[in-house]
């Protein structure tokens, strides 16, 4: 499906093209014919541009909710323990939706994690793991001959 934006710039091109047929000598005799389709084509425009405004209606919609939800589960966080027990199932059940297991030793595992944590911003993760980015400049023992002939070939990267 065309995304709102493309159709209306592809809707405007149309127009255009439409207006230079009409403007062309050679066309009077479908100039009736033309004049319809820029009529038709300037109405499928404001029905677009209105799609279009109605579209970031819902955008804010969806922000608005997103940011309520989060406050919420924010909120079941704080009183977690304060929960019906069939509550905290349920909240357990929306965080890890398969379940997770603690082995003798207590190591905590679970299958897979909500896309809620995927919401979470980056600064608000306990782990700073942007050490990993620095460590791929490290070369290791062994390749850094390799590099070196590299960028001295010329190779561009």
């Amino acid at each position: 499906m065309q995304s709102l934006e493309a159709r209306g710039l592809a809707l405007e091109a149309q127009k255009r093209t439409l207006v230079t047929a009409i403007a062309d000598p050679g066309n009077v005799s479908v100039k009736p014919e033309l004049l319809e389709q820029v009529a038709s084509v300037k109405a499928e425009i404001t029905r677009n541009e209105s799609d279009l405004r109605n579209t970031g209606n819902d955008d804010q919609s969806l922000l608005e909710f997103a940011s309520f939800a989060l406050n919420y589960i924010s909120e079941l966080k704080d009183n977690f323990w304060d929960l019906e027990h069939e509550d905290r199932v349920g909240c357990v059940k929306m965080l890890f939706p398969d379940g997770f297991f603690i082995d003798k030793t207590g190591n905590i595992s679970h299958p897979t994690l909500s896309p809620i944590f995927t919401l979470i911003e980056q600064n608000q993760t306990k782990k700073n793991l942007s050490f990993t980015l620095n460590s791929l400049l490290v070369e290791l023992r062994g390749i850094a001959p390799r590099s070196v002939r590299l960028l001295a070939s010329g190779l561009q990267v």
